[in-house]
């Protein structure tokens, strides 16, 4: 399973909630503590994984990536982000759990 979450997060295209329940469950995480790795609430990360077909937004499956690979001991290539535009800054409202993006 870790080869396949490798995989996952080496793709170049947004995360579905399956792979983001997939990718948690290989590095044996809970709720709690891959939602402190991302640095959200947990009930995000249920919400994501329930929406099983459903496209996690580009900046956070982008900072899955991020913080997956770096706990996973794995680099992401920058071509893996070509299709993402560079954003100017990423916001976190702590009260919504909503992330801006300025581009």
């Amino acid at each position: 399973s870790q080869l396949i979450s490798q995989a996952i997060i080496k793709s170049d295209v947004a995360l579905k909630g399956e792979e983001v329940a997939f990718i948690r469950k290989s590095l044996k995480l809970s709720y709690d503590k891959f939602s402190k790795l991302l640095g959200v609430n947990a009930s995000t990360v249920l919400r994501w994984e329930k929406n099983k077909d459903k496209g996690v937004s580009a900046p956070n499956s982008l900072a899955i990536r991020s913080a997956c690979s770096s706990k996973m001991g794995i680099e992401l290539k920058e071509q893996n982000f070509y299709t993402l535009k560079t954003p100017k800054s990423i916001t976190l409202d702590k009260k919504t759990e909503k992330i801006s993006v300025e581009f």
